[in-house]
Order: C-alpha cells, then structure tokens, then sequence
C-alpha cells in the first residue's frame, strides 16, 4: 500500500467526505466485515 501523505503535489488539507458506503452484507455484523483503509 503506498503512503500518499509524502508525495508532493497530493493535496492534503481541504477534504470533504461526501459519501459512506456500507460493505456489509445484509444481516453480517461488522465483527465479521473486513473493512477498506484508506490509501492516505
């Protein structure tokens, strides 16, 4: 995974989070999910 935060001309301030998205399968709980990171 690369780590974006040290490359220069990648934006790092300014963000707005615009969506969520739900990865669970219906009736599955989050113990069991196996979440996304964020490549930043």
């Amino acid at each position: 995974m690369s780590n974006y935060w040290n490359i220069s001309g990648v934006p790092h301030k300014g963000w707005i989070l615009e969506e969520v998205y739900d990865i669970r399968a219906e009736g599955q709980s989050s113990d069991e999910t196996q979440y996304e990171t964020c490549m930043m």
